[in-house]
């Protein structure tokens, strides 16, 4: 399922064609395991000019954000009543190219699955 969030409301996507939607799609896509692609969420957070993956765990919601430009890397965050955690970084690139999206869903579901989240 896809989501848009536009000043402040949640709507199903329909027709989004950004780099960014077909990124975070082909990771999704590529998730190892039957569970984590039932689970999944494609959010793009147009207000704050964001795209991810958002997970239902079993410590609360956690969002793998897509990196806000070349260069960064995917930030796994949790969505804690405190505030936004960051679990953990994947990098973006390696060895000077950046890597599939096969690669980054693989170190996904490895952290989420060492962390027993799911």
């Amino acid at each position: 399922m896809e989501i848009v969030i536009t000043d402040g409301t949640v709507k199903q996507a329909k027709d989004i064609e950004t780099t960014e939607a077909l990124h975070v799609r082909a990771i999704a896509n590529h998730l190892p395991r039957p569970e984590l692609i039932a689970a999944a969420t494609i959010v793009h957070n147009l207000d704050e000019n964001s795209t991810g993956i958002r997970f239902e765990t079993n410590a609360g919601p956690v969002l793998l954000m897509l990196p806000v430009a070349a260069g960064f890397d995917f930030h796994l965050i949790h969505e804690s009543e405190t505030g936004p955690v960051i679990l953990q970084t994947i990098k973006a690139s390696g060895n000077g190219r950046i890597l599939p999206p096969r690669v980054i869903a693989f170190r996904l579901s490895e952290a989420l699955r060492t962390r027993g989240l799911k």
